[in-house]
């Protein structure tokens, strides 16, 4: 009897236990169908309220819900505002965070709503790097907040230990080049979802690099144990090893001399390190013989009158690099790093090389205009001039540089311009980022955030490698992770930084 009695009660216990399972079971079946059942719908509400308003293009930056509320977040860049019937207009260049992707909305229109205690016409300006929150109750827009992008501390940090950690930590050993001490950055490219090294010349390379680490080491609380002579004998090295491999016996790269003297001015580095430098790479006997040469076929004056005349053509792509025009701002480096007066012959002999590599180049556009490459490209050779604005024939054809960009007519074609290239879009930023236009100044400023947010990356390769940094784009299309380029931006970004 006490068996049978002992059977039944766990018999019992056993079905409480399934019973209770199951009703549990139900139950999160029930809560998660109601989970799903709201989710959809808020999903589908927060499309579906914007369907046949002028704003279905924020579906894709939805932020969240509360209530009967809808809340979108959109960066970009406002270009083209204009005022028509009473209504703000404008064109906005979008960024999808998630993926990467530049998007473009035309004709946002904006009527009777109060922004920021303000109106939306008193507020966005032309070329204006904003952060739009849109706020909804159903389709109607009830509130939109504005306000303008800049760059936080933290973000400033993080690039800071971005280039610090390129430039220290080398990619040699990654990407299958055995010559080079892995101490030293290389620079790599992105190519089909392939990582392999640049096939570029070097000399630059080493010289930025040691631009990058004297303007970090030039923050106090950015100071780092790092072997410097170390790396200018390994950089030194690496410069002759590919010298000898492309049968090059003198090196009188462009931009050796405008560089030797940045890092001169950085007052980071001794007498011994800068005249080991020196030698190699501004070599008094070599770059005598390149200012000396002359017979080009153009001169300035032709120049100054080719960019009076013309206007920007953003569909031609110079194949072209324009190296040569940084022998105009190693002529003026020069004579300051060996205290000589400057030459009016040699003056004369590379202003017009520089005449004839432009107008070269420039016959073979439909057009006859100054292509976006040329333009940038020209325009940073001149700044990097020690003391051009000093120098009037030159401050003054900045100034006409910056006028056509400024009266260009086509905002969107503009912003285009600079995604397919990048790496001139930096050149650009480096000569107008204290233009006297307003336009093009904003502009700038705007493509340095916009870099930071779509351009800033880790890219894996095939063994679980990351390399991160500025990723630019050149004409061809392919990325790019370079020293020079991430050099550059990080120098534009504590110069902007260092204003505030």
């Amino acid at each position: 009897m006490n068996d049978k009695k002992y059977y039944f009660s766990t018999k019992t216990k056993v079905k409480r236990i399934i019973g209770i399972s199951a009703i549990l079971l139900v139950l999160v079946c029930i809560g998660l169908w109601l989970y799903m059942y709201f989710s959809s719908r808020e999903e589908n509400l927060y499309k579906e309220y914007l369907k046949g308003t002028n704003y279905e293009f924020l579906e894709r930056f939805y932020d969240g819900q509360s209530g009967n509320k809808f809340t979108y977040v959109l960066k970009g860049i406002v270009y083209n505002v204009r005022e028509a019937d009473n209504k703000v207009i404008f064109d906005i260049n979008g960024w999808d965070l998630d993926t990467r992707e530049s998007l473009y909305f035309t004709n946002i229109e904006l009527s009777n709503l109060v922004v920021n205690d303000d109106t939306a016409e008193n507020i966005l300006s032309n070329f204006e790097p904003v952060n739009l929150k849109f706020v909804f109750e159903e389709s109607n827009l009830t509130s939109l907040n504005i306000e303008r992008l800049s760059f936080t501390d933290q973000e400033y940090d993080y690039v800071t230990k971005t280039l610090h950690n390129f430039l220290t930590n080398g990619y040699s050993s990654r990407v299958e080049e055995a010559d080079y001490p892995d101490s030293l950055p290389v620079n790599v490219m992105n190519k089909d979802g392939k990582i392999s090294v640049l096939p570029v010349y070097v000399n630059l390379d080493a010289l930025s690099g040691l631009y990058g680490l004297g303007l970090l080491s030039s923050l106090e609380e950015n100071r780092f144990d790092f072997d410097v002579d170390k790396y200018v004998k390994d950089s030194i090295e690496r410069i002759k090893s590919e010298s000898e491999k492309n049968g090059i016996s003198e090196l009188r790269m462009p931009g050796n001399c405008t560089l030797i003297h940045d890092l001169r001015e950085l007052k980071i580095y001794d007498d011994a390190q800068l005249d080991k430098l020196l030698e190699t790479f501004c070599n008094k006997g070599v770059y005598e013989a390149v200012f000396s040469r002359g017979g080009y076929a153009n001169n300035f004056d032709e120049l100054n009158s080719f960019v009076d005349s013309n206007t920007l053509d953003t569909d031609y792509i110079p194949w072209e690099g324009f190296e040569s025009l940084m022998y105009l701002p190693d002529l003026y480096s020069f004579s300051k790093i060996y205290g000589e007066a400057l030459d009016p012959v040699e003056v004369g002999n590379v202003e017009n090389l520089v005449a004839t590599a432009i107008l070269s180049s420039s016959k073979d556009t439909q057009t006859y205009n100054i292509p976006y490459k040329t333009l940038c490209s020209l325009s940073y050779s001149i700044r990097e001039i020690p003391d051009s604005n000093s120098i009037e024939k030159y401050s003054k054809l900045l100034s006409e540089l910056g006028g056509i960009l400024d009266n260009y007519d086509d905002d969107r074609k503009l912003l285009e311009s600079f995604e397919k290239d990048t790496k001139s879009g930096l050149k650009c930023i480096s000569a107008f980022e204290d233009s006297s236009y307003a336009d093009v100044k904003n502009l700038m400023e705007s493509l340095l955030l916009k870099m930071y947010y779509m351009d800033i990356y880790s890219v894996a390769d095939n063994q679980g490698n990351f390399y991160n940094g500025l990723w630019t784009k050149s004409a061809e299309g392919y990325q790019m992770l370079t020293i020079e380029d991430n050099v550059r931006y990080y120098n534009l970004l504590k110069e902007m930084y260092d204003k505030k």
